[in-house]
């Protein structure tokens, strides 16, 4: 009876085991989650890990970041989202880690670990490739890339701007809703000088600046982008930024919202400024920024666009020290230990601190060497920027274990440092002091120690002999473990714990490719964004084009917007998409653009529809 009993117990300990981690695993998802920009990268390129953590249930911890083998952490930044749908507010807080990859490779990023309220979540892996570049670095992907809602109010959605109608903030304060202070509505008087003439024509405007034409390769730039629309305008605007090929995107552009008057009309203008570092030489063009407006009761929907810009991106001086490796702006530098004091094979950290403004997240490392007393392990170095005033500042922290194979005293020669200053066009060479750590000989023991003595301090080595006790003369006991029937109850709970691991697998495979998915699901959702169109719609014709654009951009697994038709063309080629369908998608492209700037009588707008949805069917095929 008693052994029926046990088998029972362990039955359904196994069966609430299995029940209670499936959703603790599910809860892990929905609490915290961790994603990268893409999972398929060269050496030379930058990776976006974002943390995102749900804060509706308690504040959001620094996120414990495993190790991350084969990556190091180049910058981070944080921003806070809230939303409000059907009347409830969820508000959730991103981590953003830029990361660059120390060789090629295919690594997995283990899970990352939050802590809230006492419960600790993990999110799934992520599998990463990295495949052997060039060797020069290219721009990162921009961590704050997408759309932005227009005003500031991050996740508040838009109401109508008329005369007397309070804004979503108001209404919530009056409701007794306390509003953060950076979720606040701020705006400033408009300068007058900065209302372009060409408003006076239009109420809609958007224009493009660029502070610096000529930058040297490294040197900060600013791409100011500013949105003029009527007091009264409703429908929620979103912003897409340029793709910024070929410079590097500071991952936190801010924003400015303005108020002011043109003749007898209230206006209001939003201000977007981007630093950008630039990593390639010669010109490098700006493509359209642009504004779309979902249109609503009051609006009709539109997209407007800004003007290209150009920069001239100018090499820096020949005569670069030795110590120079890449940095561009103003810096200084720091170096210290944390132990002025150690023993033989006890670890002492190296901490190397540059401060400063300019592009602390591309420039490489300075080179030092410890010397020959000293077993160094790998670097890992940390980059905390933030924008002052249109100008990237901030610290980059290099840390390194050093363990001493010998005793005495030991000096850290000084670090050089070398930037390149675009104010004096120059290059500067700083370098650190010199540090002294002093070396002890370590105490070693080798005789064993009786229980209840106390170990000398440094006998990390110490073996102690383990106690056997003889069994007692004439006793010969049965073990559980002799019998048949105890290994047959541990398959019950192996097989919930393996069925249980196959499933969790197949999810994290999942996760680790979602371009699978996407590419599984895109003409599903290019069908269902096409029988959405409406043929009256003034955008109807530039509406196909996007969605054949996002269409091939889910299957080749890569952005084809911004490309020219010579170059998508290309690419499909390489695809193994035969001329006759690449003439295809090239002729539904230009009637997509003409329909972008003036309207088509020529073309049947039922004709198109079934065009572009012919084509995705002919392209699966094939992709």
């Amino acid at each position: 009876m008693k052994n029926n009993q046990k088998f029972l117990v362990m039955i359904v300990s196994a069966i609430l085991l299995s029940l209670f981690t499936l959703p603790v695993y599910a809860q892990s998802q929905k609490i915290v989650k961790a994603e990268v920009d893409r999972n398929e990268i060269t050496s030379d390129e930058y990776l976006i890990l974002s943390v995102t953590i749900n804060t509706n249930s308690g504040s959001a911890p620094e996120p414990l970041l495993p190790s991350l083998d084969g990556f190091d952490v180049v910058g981070t930044s944080t921003s806070t989202q809230m939303s409000i749908v059907n009347g409830a507010m969820s508000s959730e807080k991103v981590f953003l880690y830029t990361l660059r990859p120390r060789a090629a490779g295919e690594f997995i990023i283990d899970p990352v670990t939050v802590s809230q309220n006492g419960i600790h979540y993990e999110t799934a892996p992520i599998k990463v490739s990295v495949s052997q570049g060039t060797g020069q670095m290219k721009s990162p992907p921009s961590a704050g890339s997408g759309s932005q809602g227009i005003p500031s109010v991050p996740g508040f959605p838009n109401l109508p701007n008329i005369p007397g109608f309070p804004s979503l903030s108001g209404l919530l304060q009056n409701f007794g809703f306390d509003i953060p202070m950076d979720l606040q509505e701020s705006v400033e008087l408009l300068d007058p000088a900065k209302i372009p003439p060409e408003l006076h024509e239009f109420d809609y405007l958007v224009e493009a600046e660029i502070d610096n034409t000529s930058p040297y390769l490294g040197e900060q730039v600013t791409y100011t982008f500013r949105y003029f629309r009527p007091a009264a305008s409703s429908g929620r605007s979103s912003y897409s930024p340029p793709d910024f090929s070929g410079l590097w995107v500071h991952p936190d552009p801010s924003e400015s919202n303005f108020a002011g008057q043109i003749g007898n009309r209230d206006i209001r203008m939003t201000e977007i400024k981007t630093i950008l570092t630039p990593t390639v030489l010669g010109e490098v063009e700006i493509a359209p920024a642009e504004i779309s407006n979902e249109g609503d009761v009051f609006t009709r929907s539109f997209s407007i666009q800004t003007e290209p810009k150009t920069i001239n991106v100018q090499p820096l001086p020949q005569d670069a020290p030795a110590s120079f490796t890449g940095a561009v702006g103003n810096f200084t530098i720091a170096a210290e230990t944390d132990l002025q004091e150690t023993k033989v094979n006890d670890a002492v950290t190296l901490t190397i601190k540059i401060d400063g403004e300019g592009n602390l997240d591309t420039f490489a490392d300075p080179q030092w060497d410890v010397g020959s007393h000293w077993r160094a392990f790998d670097s890992q170095a940390e980059t905390i920027t933030d924008s002052q005033s249109g100008v990237i500042t901030g610290t980059r922290t290099i840390r390194q274990v050093l363990v001493p194979t010998m005793w005495g005293e030991f000096t850290f020669p000084s670090i050089q440092f070398s930037y390149f200053d675009p104010g004096t066009e120059t290059y500067q060479t700083i370098k650190t002091e010199p540090i002294t750590v002093f070396v002890e000989q370590s105490e070693n023991m080798s005789a064993p120690v009786a229980i209840g003595e106390s170990m000398p301090q440094g006998t990390d080595n110490l073996q102690l002999h383990p106690i056997k006790i003889a069994p007692v003369a004439g006793q010969n006991p049965t073990l559980f473990t002799d019998k048949i029937g105890y290994w047959f109850l541990w398959l019950v709970p192996l097989g919930f714990i393996l069925a249980q691991y196959a499933w969790q697998s197949r999810k994290k495979q999942m996760l680790i490719n979602p371009h699978v998915q996407r590419s599984n699901k895109a003409a599903k959702n290019a069908f269902s964004s096409l029988k959405k169109l409406d043929p009256e719609a003034e955008n109807f014709f530039n509406a196909n084009g996007r969605i054949l654009i996002t269409y091939l951009s889910d299957k080749v697994n890569r952005s084809v917007s911004g490309m020219t038709q010579v170059e998508l063309s290309g690419l499909l080629v390489t695809q193994g998409v035969s001329e006759e369908l690449v003439d295809r998608v090239r002729s539904c492209m230009t009637i997509s653009d003409m329909g972008q700037y003036a309207p088509i009588q020529q073309v049947n707008t039922d004709e198109m529809r079934l065009e572009v949805k012919k084509l995705i069917s002919d392209l699966d095929k094939v992709l």
